[in-house]
């Protein structure tokens, strides 16, 4: 166990150091003391640190002793999910999306495309990595691990409607009544139509999920040493 605390200890710095920098009292004192550049960069910097250390302490962790064993149904879902997943990051990269830093005055525009799934796709498809991947493994490491970014992201999705509802008020509060942070939920709801989305996301876009999750498939083994597919 004493091997898991330096990965222990850079999720924690990891996952607190985003929420207590980007969404308490902290915040507003950094900018007003230092400026926002200066905030953005000590906040940018201590992420991208702690991101590195843990992801170094979780490669060089053996597999430990299972919490859970879902093999292979695990490794099924993971296939299955992870284009879904890749779908939003590239979609939420690609194109506008107000919850994003210096995007605010998308607000008063009508979501297209991604945003009818949800307005937080980045965050939800780093959740849906998270989720599938701690299905297929079911050690401390990996709970660890991947537990950061799913508390993270999902944490994340609350603290940034919160955040911006405070900032913009009813420009937000309508922005959320035409959308959704669960996936699919506005459109479950007939909020946003799915055709739309489609539509409106593109063909370039698929093409762009089809080729990464195809590049994944080939060289997860050689980069992960695991290979993708359940019983290989």
């Amino acid at each position: 166990m004493t091997d898991l605390w330096p990965l222990a200890a850079s999720a924690l710095v990891f996952v607190g150091g985003h929420f207590l920098l980007s969404s308490t009292g902290l915040r507003g004192i950094l900018i007003s003391s230092i400026g926002e550049r200066a905030y953005l960069g000590v906040y940018s910097l201590i992420a991208a640190i702690s991101l590195i250390a843990m992801i170094r302490s979780y490669l060089t962790l053996p597999y430990g002793q299972p919490l859970w064993f879902l093999y292979p149904f695990g490794g099924y879902v993971a296939v299955i999910v992870m284009p879904v997943a890749l779908l939003l990051v590239i979609a939420g990269y690609s194109q506008p999306n107000p919850t994003s830093i210096g995007q605010d005055r998308g607000l008063r525009r009508k979501p297209i495309g991604i945003l009818r799934i949800t307005r937080h796709p980045v965050m939800w498809g780093v959740a849906l990595w998270a989720i599938v991947h701690l299905l297929a493994n079911g050690d401390m490491s990996s709970l660890l691990f991947f537990g950061a970014f799913l508390v993270l992201t999902l944490g994340g999705t609350v603290a940034i409607d919160g955040k911006k509802a405070r900032k913009f008020g009813s420009v937000y509060d309508g922005f959320r009544e035409q959308t959704s942070n669960l996936p699919f939920l506005a459109i479950i709801r007939r909020r946003q139509s799915i055709g739309d989305a489609v539509r409106e996301i593109g063909l370039w876009r698929l093409a762009i999920v089809v080729i990464a999750y195809g590049a994944l498939l080939h060289l997860h083994r050689w980069v992960f040493g695991v290979s993708p597919y359940p019983g290989l």
